[in-house]
């Protein structure tokens, strides 16, 4: 059994407690006591009465009584500051689990936050592509680089007038209007219809309710500007406008893609139709109509899905062309604007490009044009080129009855044959596509001429 002193001894072993605490407090105290007690018990202890009553001797003597009730208090105390620095002890494991707990939580949210950040990453990019892969089965033309490129070429402040226009305005205003401009070559169509798109987008720029779709048809891109082709251009521009591709426009994409196919116009105005109908206002500005392929009915097609998209979603349609026979009879009844070259915007122009001006750029200009011609149906096409060889050749400017009896003449008649008239707005169209009406043209364009 071990002895008091043993007891003492291993007293301050209990606990990592601070010296400064009032529990190490009490139990300094106590040991004193305890101490002081023990002494005195081995005083008792050289007493000569038996082992009992020298015991009994030493705890009945009041000092001793008073030391055992003062320990007993003592102890008393020691077991509540014992209690209480084992629930603080308890209270202080308990926050540092809680933190480290909460540290673990943070480190798993900030891994899980992470790793959703590189899936989502992943995601966004794997939709990135899909979404760049259907929009370019749509179509593969760059829309934006187009009216970018026309844009530049502008001289600044140019073209006010038409936006100034009540005509246009209205257009703009009010929903399912439509507005055809037709205009001579060079009237500065394409221009106007640049700055048309630029007027639109900055005005509707950030609003996902308006969707704008444009295209420039160029005689050039006839092969690539077929009815379907532009249906397609235009679908593309009106999905890409959108946060995300629709549902309606995935089904086609996955069947056609697969087989390499196309789908067809039917297919495709239908689906345009189902995407403008995602958008409260829709405008499509179609540039140079009459320079898209006339073979296959492509006029006749692409203008009919034009107006069906006009009647079933009440969009807002601007065409810009030559005055062609069958465009305006299609246009008749719609609120027509005339494009002409202003004076002061051409006298604007040639000022800011009088150093690039000279006889290598009008024949540029004339080749172009002559380019335009053999780009027309065979047809008008020879009928242009007859129009051109007698208005070049005559020793005085020409007028519209007598160009179309010098075309009806056949060599080798005596009579002239009244039934190879040709119509007054077929010379027109003809003749147009180099000035507004038969006449003679100036030296510079009949030098180039006959040079050619």
């Amino acid at each position: 059994m071990p002895s008091v002193g043993d007891i003492l001894r291993s007293l301050p072993k209990f606990g990592p407690l601070a010296s400064g605490t009032d529990t190490m407090a009490m139990i300094s105290a106590c040991q004193v006591e305890l101490q002081n007690l023990c002494e005195e018990l081995e005083k008792r202890e050289q007493d000569h009465r038996l082992g009992w009553e020298r015991l009994k001797g030493a705890f009945q003597a009041s000092k001793t009584r008073d030391a055992v009730v003062d320990l007993r208090r003592r102890c008393q105390d020691l077991n509540q500051l014992l209690s209480i620095d084992t629930a603080a002890l308890a209270a202080a494991t308990l926050q540092e689990v809680r933190e480290g707990r909460k540290q673990q939580q943070q480190i798993h949210h900030a891994q899980y936050h992470a790793l959703n950040h590189i899936r989502n990453n992943v995601d966004d990019e794997n939709a990135r592509r899909e979404r760049d892969r259907i929009l370019n089965w749509c179509s593969r033309v760059d829309h934006a680089s187009q009216q970018s490129d026309f844009s530049s070429k502008r001289q600044p402040g140019t073209g006010k007038w038409l936006l100034d226009t009540d005509h246009f305005k209205t257009w703009v205003a009010t929903k399912g209007q439509m507005l055809f401009c037709p205009g001579i070559p060079g009237a500065g169509k394409t221009m106007l219809t640049s700055i048309v798109i630029d007027h639109l987008t900055t005005q509707f720029h950030g609003d996902p309710n308006v969707g704008i779709a444009y295209v420039y048809c160029d005689y050039r891109q006839q092969d690539d500007q077929k009815a379907d082709d532009l249906v397609s251009d235009l679908l593309k521009q009106l999905v890409q406008g959108l946060p995300s591709i629709p549902q309606e426009v995935r089904p086609f994409y996955e069947k056609h893609d697969k087989h390499r196919t196309r789908p067809s116009i039917h297919d495709l105005s239908t689906l345009l139709q189902s995407v403008a109908a995602m958008h409260l206002r829709v405008f499509i500005i179609i540039d140079a109509l009459d320079e898209c392929q006339t073979l296959d009915g492509c006029h006749h097609n692409f203008l009919t899905k034009l107006f069906d998209l006009h009647t079933n979603n009440l969009a807002n349609i601007f065409v810009t062309s030559r005055r062609i026979p069958d465009i305006v009879k299609r246009f008749s009844g719609v609120p027509s604007l005339q494009i002409f070259a202003k004076t002061e915007e051409i006298q604007q122009y040639l000022q800011g490009h009088m150093g690039e001006l000279g006889f290598s750029v009008l024949a540029l200009a004339y080749d172009q044009a002559m380019e335009r011609i053999n780009g027309q149906m065979p047809g008008l096409r020879q009928l242009a080129i007859q129009v051109l060889s007698w208005i070049v050749c005559a020793k005085r400017p020409l007028t519209t009855t007598e160009v179309q009896h010098a075309i009806a003449v056949e060599i080798g008649e005596e009579e002239l044959d009244m039934d190879n008239i040709t119509a007054t707005n077929e010379v027109h169209t003809a003749s147009t596509t180099f000035w507004k009406s038969p006449g003679r043209p100036n030296r510079t364009t009949r030098s180039y001429l006959i040079d050619s």
